[in-house]
């Protein structure tokens, strides 16, 4: 199995924040200064939205997806060997 260190930062739980606080902060400072920013703004921040959007949406269906990963039987303990 090859180890990535780009995958293992995607899925840490402080990534995800961060890129929920950009979300936030970008829509906030959209709304806040929608008349006086220009159509380049507006379209580098929609960008960024979108890009912050897919990326909490690609999180929640890697939560819904692995999550109920249980296996088909109760576990059985093993014997312990004295």
């Amino acid at each position: 199995m090859i180890n990535s260190i780009g995958i293992d930062l995607l899925v840490t739980p402080f990534f995800a924040f961060g890129i929920g606080i950009l979300f936030i902060c970008s829509g906030v400072f959209f709304v806040a200064r929608r008349k006086k920013l220009s159509r380049a703004q507006k379209i580098a921040i929609g960008i960024i939205m979108l890009i912050c959007l897919s990326y909490l949406a690609f999180i929640v269906w890697l939560t819904v997806s692995f999550g109920s990963n249980h296996p088909p039987s109760n576990p059985v303990p093993s014997k312990v060997i004295p």
